[in-house]
C-alpha cells in the first residue's frame, strides 16, 4: 500500500491497529508531542491524549464512549451519567485544540499526524492537510466544516450541539428559518454555474444575486469572499533564542489570526510565497527588534497588498514573562477584530451596500455600532441567504440568532427567543468551532436564567476565539452576574484588548465596572474616549446616565436618565420597559434599576 492509501485510511483505526508501521508512527508522534512539553500546563489532556492513542492502537478506537472516556480516561466516578454531564466530550474538544496547537507550531515526526475526528474518540494518523486543514495555506483551500463530508456521522451521544432549554418554560423553540445543519455536506453543487450567475447579475448591475436590487448608482468595490492576509515569515534573527521567539510569535499570530472570521489566513511557505502571496488582499509583516536592557521590542506592519500602502502599524514591548496571548492580544484584536483593521477597510469599500456573504455579516457589524435603522431591511433579508461556507455560515446564523430577538417587537420576544435559539443550534451544526454560534446560545441561556448553560457556552466561545472584546465583554459580564469566577478574567481581557469605537460591549463594561467598584475604568467608557457618530441615542443616554452617577455627578445623571426617557421605545412607560429594548435580561435590568434608585437618579419604587 502506497503512502497515499495509507493516509487516506487514516491508520490507528480497528482493523489497522497490528500493523507495526502505524503502531511505530503512533507512538513516535505521541512521544514527540509529549516530549515537547505543549501540554505541561494541561496534564489532564496529556493523560488524555496517551489512554486515547493507547486504547485505540488496542484495538478499541471505534468502541470509546462517553462513559468509558469519562471513568477510565478523566477518572469519573462509576455513576457518571453521560446523559446529563458532557464532561469528557468538552474535554476531547479542548484536546483537539490543543493538538491544532502543537500542529501550527511543530512539523509531524514522520509524515503523519495524530488527530481526532469530530464526532468520536478514537484516534486516527493522516497527512496534516487531511488532519489539520485549516493550517493549510492554500488560498483555494477552506476551513474545516466548510465544504467537507465528515468521514462519518457523529454518534448521538458525543452531538454536544442539540441542546435544550431547562429552567425558561417561557421560550417556545419552534424555529421559523429552516434547518440549515447540512449544508454544508453540498460537494455536488454546481459552483460553477453559481460563479457564472453571480458574474452575470455583477453585470447586469445588480449586487443582491437572490432578488434584493441595490441603488443603480451603488458601486461596491468589496469583494463577497473573506480577504486574504498573508503572513510573512519574520527575517532571520541574529542569535538562536531570536530566532525561537521570532518562530513562536509568528506561529501566535498564526494562530490567533485564524480564529477570526474576518480574514482568511495565508501563510509564508517556502518555494510558494511569490505565486501565493500576489493572491492577498493584505500583507503582514512581523520584525523582532534587538534586546536592549532585557527588553525586546515587537513591530507589526499591515498593508495592502493592492496598492503597496501602510494601513496600520503597531509596536510594543515584549515581556518574556507575560504569555505570548497578553502580548499580542490587543494587535491582534486591532488587525483582525470584528472592529479592527481590516474589517473597517472592507466595511468602507463596501459604501454600505450589504449583500448576501461576507458583506452582509460586515452589514451587522456596521449596525451594532450605529444602530442605523436605514440598515434593518439590508440586513434582514441577507442575514437569511445560505453563504456555502460552514464558517461563515455559522457566524451568519448566529448574527440572525441576535437579529431576530433585538428586532422582534416586546410582545413576541418569547417566541423569537426559541426562534434563535433553533439559529444558534444551526450555528453550532455549521461550524463547532465558530464562537459566534456559542455566543449566540450562551447569551439565550443567561436571558432566559439558565446560568450553568450559558457558563458552558460561554467556555466554548471563549476558547474558540478569544481576541473578540464584544464576546468577551458581553459573556464575561453574564457570567460574573451568575457567579463563575471565569466571568471576571473574561472582562478584565475584555477591557485589555479592546479600542474605543466597540459601542456594542459599551454598556456591558460600565455595568461590569460599576459592580466590580472600578469607576477607574469608566473614563475610557464616556462619550468623549468612545467618539462613535449616529449611535443609538437611547443607548448612548443610558450609558451615560450610569457613568455619571457611578462618577458621583447626580444632576448629571438625572438629566441624562430625562433624556434617555424622551427618547426610548416607552417614554411614558416604567423604567423596565424603557430599559427592555436595550436590556434583554430580566435580571440585568432589574439591577440596573436598582442601582439607579440607590443612587437617587431614579425615585424609590
Amino acid at each position: 500500500m502506497g503512502d497515499d492509501a495509507w493516509a487516506s485510511r487514516a491508520a490507528l483505526t480497528g482493523q489497522d491497529n497490528k500493523n507495526p508501521r502505524w503502531v511505530s508512527a503512533a507512538r513516535a508522534e505521541l512521544a514527540a508531542i509529549l516530549a515537547c512539553g505543549h501540554f505541561r500546563k494541561a496534564p489532564k489532556l496529556e493523560r488524555l491524549l496517551s489512554y486515547l492513542v493507547e486504547q485505540t492502537l488496542e484495538g478499541k478506537g471505534e468502541l470509546l464512549k462517553s462513559y468509558v472516556v469519562g471513568v477510565d480516561g478523566l477518572g469519573r466516578t462509576p455513576d457518571f451519567d453521560p446523559n446529563i454531564d458532557s464532561y469528557p466530550r468538552v474535554q476531547v474538544l479542548r484536546l483537539r485544540k490543543m493538538l491544532e496547537g502543537y500542529y501550527a507550531r511543530h512539523d509531524p515526526v514522520g509524515d503523519m499526524c495524530l488527530y481526532i475526528p469530530g464526532g468520536s474518540y478514537g484516534v486516527r494518523l493522516a497527512r496534516r492537510a487531511k488532519a489539520y486543514p485549516e493550517l493549510i495555506s492554500s488560498p483555494g483551500e477552506t476551513r474545516a466544516g466548510s465544504s467537507r463530508v465528515p468521514e462519518f456521522p457523529a454518534p448521538a451521544e458525543a452531538n454536544e450541539n442539540t441542546v435544550s432549554i431547562s429552567h425558561a418554560q417561557d421560550i417556545e423553540a419552534r424555529p421559523v428559518f429552516q434547518p440549515e445543519g447540512r449544508r454544508r455536506s453540498w460537494p455536488e453543487f454546481p459552483w460553477a454555474l453559481f460563479a457564472l450567475l453571480t458574474l452575470i447579475a455583477g453585470l447586469a448591475g445588480g449586487y443582491y444575486l437572490w432578488g434584493n436590487a441595490a441603488p443603480p448608482a451603488a458601486k461596491v468595490s468589496a469583494t463577497a469572499e473573506r480577504p486574504i492576509l498573508f503572513l510573512e515569515r519574520p527575517g532571520s534573527a541574529s542569535d538562536t533564542q531570536s530566532q525561537a521567539i521570532a518562530g513562536e510569535v509568528h506561529a501566535k499570530l498564526a494562530d490567533s489570526i485564524s480564529r477570526s472570521w474576518v480574514v482568511r489566513l495565508l501563510l509564508d511557505e517556502p518555494g510558494a510565497a511569490a505565486s501565493q502571496s500576489g493572491k492577498a488582499s493584505y500583507r503582514l509583516a512581523l520584525q523582532l527588534g534587538e534586546p536592549q536592557a532585557g527588553e525586546r521590542s515587537l513591530y507589526l506592519r499591515l498593508t495592502d497588498n493592492r496598492s503597496d500602502e501602510l494601513l496600520w502599524s503597531s509596536s510594543a514591548s515584549f515581556d518574556s514573562v507575560k504569555p505570548l496571548s497578553d502580548n499580542l492580544g490587543r494587535s491582534i484584536v486591532q488587525l483582525a477584530g470584528p472592529f479592527g483593521m481590516i474589517a473597517a477597510r472592507e466595511t468602507k469599500a463596501s459604501r454600505r451596500v450589504y449583500g448576501p456573504g461576507y458583506p452582509c455579516l460586515l452589514g451587522y457589524l456596521d449596525f451594532l455600532n450605529t444602530q442605523d435603522m436605514a440598515l434593518r431591511s439590508q440586513l434582514s433579508d441577507c442575514l437569511k441567504v445560505p453563504i456555502g461556507d460552514g464558517r461563515l455560515d455559522a457566524v451568519r446564523l448566529g448574527l440572525l440568532s441576535f437579529h431576530v430577538v433585538e428586532t422582534a417587537p416586546l410582545s413576541g420576544r418569547s417566541a423569537a427567543m426559541g426562534n434563535a435559539l433553533s439559529l444558534a443550534q444551526q450555528a453550532i451544526r455549521s461550524d463547532p468551532k465558530e464562537a459566534y454560534g456559542h455566543f449566540a446560545m450562551a447569551r439565550i441561556y443567561f436571558v432566559s436564567g439558565n446560568c450553568p448553560k450559558g457558563v458552558l457556552h460561554t467556555g466554548h466561545a471563549a476558547e474558540a476565539n478569544p481576541y473578540d472584546p464584544v464576546l468577551l465583554a458581553v459573556l464575561g459580564n453574564f457570567s460574573a452576574l451568575c457567579g463563575d469566577p471565569r466571568g471576571e478574567q473574561l472582562l478584565a481581557r475584555a477591557f485589555a484588548v479592546r479600542s474605543p469605537g466597540e459601542s456594542y460591549a459599551r454598556l456591558s463594561l460600565i455595568l461590569a465596572a460599576i459592580r466590580s467598584g472600578r469607576t477607574d475604568l469608566l473614563g475610557s467608557l464616556s462619550a468623549e474616549a468612545e467618539n462613535i457618530p449616529g449611535t443609538n441615542p437611547a443607548y448612548h443616554h443610558l450609558c451615560e446616565t450610569l457613568i455619571a452617577a457611578a462618577s458621583g455627578d447626580l444632576p448629571g445623571a438625572r438629566a441624562q436618565w430625562q433624556k434617555f426617557a424622551a427618547v426610548s421605545a416607552a417614554p411614558d412607560g416604567t423604567p423596565d420597559e424603557m430599559m427592555q429594548p436595550l436590556i434583554l435580561s430580566r435580571q440585568v435590568r432589574d439591577r440596573t434599576i436598582a442601582y439607579l434608585r440607590l443612587m437617587t437618579v431614579l425615585p424609590p419604587a
